[in-house]
């Protein structure tokens, strides 16, 4: 059976507008795993993820590189770093140069021209393991034509403070839609290299959103839910998710935009609840999603989006849950994260301030937020 007979019968409503159905190219070849890398201004970096992908022990690999318009001379160091490059008959470089349209739109032209039974994203900083492609396919060996793999990961601080983070290990979701969600969706979430998709997952869930500004692998994961994807979890691999300067997501300047694709993931998810799309007990993770949001608008004194969140909590959750927000712990928790976050980051630099909050989070004697019981949190 091709990966296009699969969708026979899947609810295409979850795609975002574009391209439907046959969408991807027919050329499959068995084995053969592509990277799909979108790059824009961010030569001091893509580089080395290049480097990373190129060392992998596994082989057949395809590296996918799609430049997004970039004017820092991509194209020149892309070449040279080929020329250099010793011959592998198992590895491929195909660089795709288009006018700057964002990395959603750059992964889904990688996408149409990729050809591996599986396919992995990578963001032009971020690192993988030697093994990750070797444990990831190995993972999926004997799964459905649905499944995902993903394994541990870790922050790379760039900077001042470079240095390691803690090593993140997350369970085998499975098909447990509420945890899953609930990860993906909090302040840590997961990297897009974490995960290893095989071609019909690919298939099914779809074009990335191109309409989403920020937070488009969330949108990605849980419509990969949404089209009956099975995660399971490898432990032989480890990945980098690097953190820097250059980052724009956390930076106040654009906190807006950022907090609006946050909100848009939020109504969605929402939606899908009252449609049945998704299962109830998906409901405490969409709170826990909220409450994040409303803490982060907080700490930004952004008004506009403190009162959105609010309102939203109460229409969703009702007053008990409202109650939360409301509580001494919650606002202890942003007054200490608002104080001591600006003067870090005035002490180490130019770095983006949600840099700056990771590490206040790891600083201890913050109380936890009191949230209502599990069983409260039903929708109204």
């Amino acid at each position: 059976m091709t990966d296009s007979a699969r969708l026979d019968g899947l609810d295409m409503t979850l795609r975002p507008p574009g391209r439907r159905g046959r969408w991807m190219s027919e050329d499959c070849r068995p084995g053969l795993v592509s990277v799909i890398v979108p790059t824009y201004n961010r030569t001091r970096f893509l580089l080395q993820a290049m480097d990373s992908v190129r060392a992998q022990t596994y082989r057949p690999v395809e590296l996918v590189l799609v430049d997004d318009g970039s004017t820092d001379g991509t194209p020149e160091a892309v070449g040279d770093w080929a020329a250099r490059s010793t011959a592998d008959d198992a590895f491929e470089l195909r660089y795709i140069r288009q006018r700057n349209q964002g990395a959603p739109v750059a992964r889904n032209r990688g996408l149409s021209e990729c050809r591996g039974e599986y396919v992995m994203f990578l963001d032009s900083d971020d690192l993988i393991g030697r093994t990750k492609l070797a444990a990831s396919v190995a993972r999926l060996a004997g799964t459905g034509p649905l499944s995902v793999a993903h394994g541990p990961w870790r922050c790379l601080y760039w900077g001042p403070a470079a240095g390691y983070g803690p090593l993140q290990r997350p369970d085998a979701f499975g098909d447990d839609t509420g945890r899953l969600l609930a990860y993906i969706s909090g302040a840590a979430g997961m990297p897009p290299c974490v995960y290893l998709f095989r071609r019909a997952a690919v298939l099914a869930v779809g074009p990335w959103d191109d309409g989403l500004r920020q937070r488009q692998d969330t949108d990605y994961l849980v419509r990969a839910l949404m089209a009956g994807c099975c995660f399971v979890a490898e432990e032989r691999s480890v990945v980098c998710y690097r953190r820097h300067s250059l980052q724009h997501v956390g930076h106040p300047a654009n906190f807006r935009r950022h907090f609006a694709s946050l909100l848009v993931l939020a109504d969605k998810w929402h939606g899908l609840l009252l449609d049945g799309s998704l299962p109830p007990h998906v409901a405490p993770a969409l709170h826990a999603s909220m409450m994040h949001l409303l803490r982060e608008a907080c700490i930004a004194r952004h008004a506009p989006s403190v009162s959105r969140c609010r309102q939203r909590i109460r229409e969703w959750f009702g007053e008990d849950a409202l109650r939360a927000a409301d509580a001494p712990a919650f606002r202890r928790r942003v007054w200490v994260k608002r104080t001591l976050a600006r003067p870090m980051r005035r002490v180490l630099g130019e770095l983006p301030l949600a840099y700056a909050k990771e590490l206040v989070r790891r600083c201890r004697g913050i109380a936890p937020v009191r949230r209502p019981a599990r069983s409260s949190l039903r929708l109204h």
